[in-house]
């Protein structure tokens, strides 16, 4: 939930609800914004262990790193929620755990006039949804990010190192049944890592983060030249001189590769 302006809503110490507005970095927790101007109004409280929030921003329509078109036929919201028992809280800046489950919601504000005060007082959830479409989001998300570290670690902090140091070998290890094989492994591992990873960033909107850029770029490095470096040492292991010269190179690339992508 990069570059995203939250509103976190938990339980406080009177029996209420507690608003607290935040700016969404990502994979960590959400900043507090001190600059927000955002108050409850009537209606606001918990009621048969539901928690509502009739609130009320006067200057949520830009934010650092997004804004928000008041008059747009179609806005995306998202929300996410945490299951367990309640926090009790009348700090704005309280530490919050992370989410247990996420959706989202495309609303058409060009639809949202009125000339009241507090329209939530007089709001229908029965047929207030009529221009908004919701979507649950699924609870793997965190799976997930544990799936793409664990892959991704296992590739390039044992399995690509573990090719370098078998390099300059005392005996020799066939290549068409041993090294070979283990390296198309890795790759495949690579590439099945970096398709959670791709996954992960499309559903937070992180396409454009720089660890996603850099990840793409390393394994495109990987599945594309170190192929070709090893099949070039494999035919010139005849010619003295050339295949030392091209293991070289094809070493080199792999323990830069690796040691950026840690």
């Amino acid at each position: 939930m990069a570059r995203t302006n939250m509103f976190i809503l938990y339980s406080a110490f009177s029996s209420n609800v507690n608003l607290s507005p935040r700016s969404g970095q990502g994979h960590f927790p959400p900043v507090p914004k001190l600059d927000a101007r955002v108050s409850l109004l009537d209606g606001s409280g918990i009621q048969n262990g539901m928690m509502t929030a009739n609130a009320l921003c006067e200057n949520c329509n830009d934010w650092q790193g997004g804004s928000m078109d008041p008059k747009s036929s179609s806005i995306q919201w998202i929300y996410a929620y945490k299951e367990g028992l309640l926090l009790d809280s009348d700090n704005t800046t309280e530490l919050i755990q992370k989410h247990d489950g996420y959706g989202g919601a495309n609303t058409d504000l060009s639809h949202a006039k009125t000339a009241s005060t507090n329209p939530c007082l007089t709001y229908n959830p029965a047929t207030g949804l009529s221009n908004t479409t919701l979507s649950t989001g699924s609870t793997t998300g965190p799976d997930m990010l544990i799936a793409h570290g664990f892959i991704v670690a296992i590739t390039f902090v044992l399995l690509f190192p573990s090719f370098a140091l078998a390099a300059p070998r005392p005996y020799a290890i066939s290549i068409r049944k041993v090294r070979a094989p283990l390296q198309i492994l890795a790759l495949a591992l690579v590439i099945a890592g970096m398709g959670v990873g791709l996954l992960l960033a499309v559903n937070n909107n992180l396409t454009t983060n720089s660890h996603t850029i850099i990840g793409i770029i390393i394994v495109v490095l990987l599945t594309l030249f170190q192929p070709v470096m090893a099949a070039r040492v494999s035919f010139l292991t005849h010619i003295a001189g050339w295949a030392v010269r091209w293991s070289f190179l094809a070493l080199s690339t792999g323990v830069v590769v690796s040691a950026w992508r840690v």
